[in-house]
């Protein structure tokens, strides 16, 4: 949608998008978090953490499924800051999967709101998304998808973890995985491992759980 406006608008409709600078401080910061945290553990030289920080964030963020490095082999900081990556995906209206920054902007904002009124029971305030107003039943829908998401993750870890003998980490990323259509997971589906080793059932699971991530 940015990349359409532009056309007439011109290039100052990427950085008037919220959810655009959202998406550009979050890989930013990520990578330069995830780098720091390979050359504080003297894993990797600087070049080369910056490098393969930049290139799985990218990766994830836009549920490429590519990796030039075993992050499983990663400190746990590491591994957790993509782990977060695998819920946020890509822009709304992006062909990425995940549940998009754009939802995510409205539960924290919701997250917040709830707060201050806690703290001021009188406040009156509409949630907004960048200047505008978000409507209530976007919400109401926002939040419903959030709980639908984690809720088909959850189911699907567990049909997994029944049908196959996998530990929990494996379950529960090649369910979030296949949901958020990111591609390669923790455990024994990480970047240098595949799905091979899972049932045939188990494989028809995680595809219906591709297919509803997509829906």
């Amino acid at each position: 949608g940015l990349f359409y406006r532009a056309r007439t608008d011109g290039l100052s409709v990427f950085w008037s998008s919220a959810e655009f600078r959202l998406y550009v401080l979050l890989f930013a910061g990520v990578t330069v978090a995830i780098s720091a945290d390979m050359i504080w553990n003297a894993t990797h030289s600087w070049l080369d953490a910056v490098r393969y920080a930049a290139f799985q964030v990218a990766a994830i963020m836009t549920t490429t499924g590519f990796g030039t490095e075993d992050f499983e082999e990663w400190s746990t900081v590491s591994r957790t800051l993509l782990l977060i990556l695998f819920f946020c995906g890509g822009m709304a209206g992006s062909t990425a999967g995940g549940m998009k920054l754009a939802r995510i902007m409205i539960i924290l904002k919701v997250v917040v709101h709830e707060i201050r009124i806690g703290i001021r029971p009188t406040l009156v305030e509409p949630i907004r998304l960048g200047n505008r107003p978000v409507a209530e039943h976007v919400v109401r829908g926002t939040l419903a998808y959030a709980l639908i998401f984690m809720g088909t993750v959850l189911v699907g870890a567990l049909a997994v973890a029944a049908i196959d003998p996998v530990d929990m980490t494996t379950a529960l990323m090649a369910a979030l995985a296949c949901v958020a259509n990111v591609g390669p997971g923790l455990g024994a589906v990480g970047p240098t491992d595949n799905y091979g080793f899972f049932s045939d059932t188990s494989k028809i699971i995680l595809s219906f759980c591709m297919l509803l991530g997509r829906l």
